[in-house]
């Protein structure tokens, strides 16, 4: 323990930060059972570390940075260890360290003065956190389905012209930007293959949170598989690494009517029933790498 994770001889500490919460919270345990709590060692006046004393800071260091975890999982087990009867573990200690974390993970974001007005003027909220921006961007895009589907028929003759992602996504990013109210901005790169940043980025302008968003053309030969693993793959694996991008939107647009084949039955599937099998999947997709990550897909049908 002292080795791996102690305070002058660590090789592994920066990993902790990466390692799936049930991982990290087994190891706290395991630090708490090997590393007791009744044998720690009292110095008084100068003196030099030893290894038992590394071991002590290596317990203490994974604890940190389980407590660290902005994650109800880490939470839960951080109350988890307090209640498990380990030898020298005082259970009120664990429950005020999950308590602070809740109270830090609940803290509400500054209000700039502007952005009081803009509220008490336009009944606009600003986003300040990356769950307000997601559903800021499907609130919007949900807005722009439900004006094709009311036959409003301009912006969907204009929309199923479209011949490829790239006019797909500058025709969205412009509508998310002049629906958002100034609270998104919109960054559209250039579609290069096998990229790891996504084409599209939803901004907040009030904090850092941001949100990628997948493009896939629906009249292009995207198969049902395909369309899985962008989800699973391409967009909740790669492009949801950074810390300030934890969310993000597959979109999925119908230009002619068509139909997927259903893997296994072969089975015709229409672009809803398509969309449905998608965000039943994305609703499983909780966690990458990193941490937790929010993954929705939203069909945008232009079709008629």
């Amino acid at each position: 323990m002292a080795r791996l994770f102690g305070r002058d001889r660590s090789l592994l500490t920066p990993i902790l930060k990466t390692l799936p919460v049930e991982l990290l919270g087994g190891l706290c345990r395991l630090g708490y059972v090997e590393v007791r709590l009744r044998d720690d060692v009292v110095h008084e006046g100068c003196f030099t570390p030893g290894i038992r004393d590394d071991a002590e800071s290596a317990r203490s260091t994974i604890l940190t940075a389980l407590t660290g975890r902005p994650e109800v999982a880490a939470y839960e087990m951080v109350q988890a260890i307090g209640r498990s009867g380990i030898s020298g573990i005082r259970s009120t200690r664990f429950r005020e360290l999950a308590h602070h974390m809740a109270e830090t993970a609940c803290q509400l974001a500054r209000w700039e003065p502007e952005e009081v007005r803009t509220l008490e003027e336009g009944h606009v909220l600003p986003i300040k956190n990356g769950d307000q921006l997601l559903d800021a961007v499907c609130d919007t895009l949900d807005e722009i389905c439900r004006g094709l589907a009311q036959d409003d028929a301009a912006p969907r003759r204009l929309l199923a012209r479209a011949q490829d992602e790239n006019e797909v996504q500058e025709w969205l990013a412009d509508q998310i930007k002049t629906r958002s109210s100034g609270r998104v901005h919109v960054n559209c790169e250039p579609q290069v293959k096998g990229k790891k940043r996504p084409d599209t980025i939803a901004a907040s302008t009030s904090c850092t949170a941001q949100v990628a968003i997948e493009i896939k053309h629906g009249n292009k030969r995207w198969t049902v598989p395909q369309l899985e693993r962008a989800l699973t793959h391409q967009l909740a694996e790669l492009y949801l690494l950074p810390e300030h991008r934890r969310h993000g939107v597959l979109v999925i647009s119908l230009h002619r009517p068509r139909t997927w084949r259903e893997p296994g039955t072969r089975r015709h599937l229409s672009f809803n029933e398509v969309i449905a099998r998608l965000q039943a999947l994305a609703e499983q997709k909780r966690r990458n790498e990193v941490g937790e990550i929010v993954v929705r897909v939203v069909g945008v049908n232009a079709a008629g």
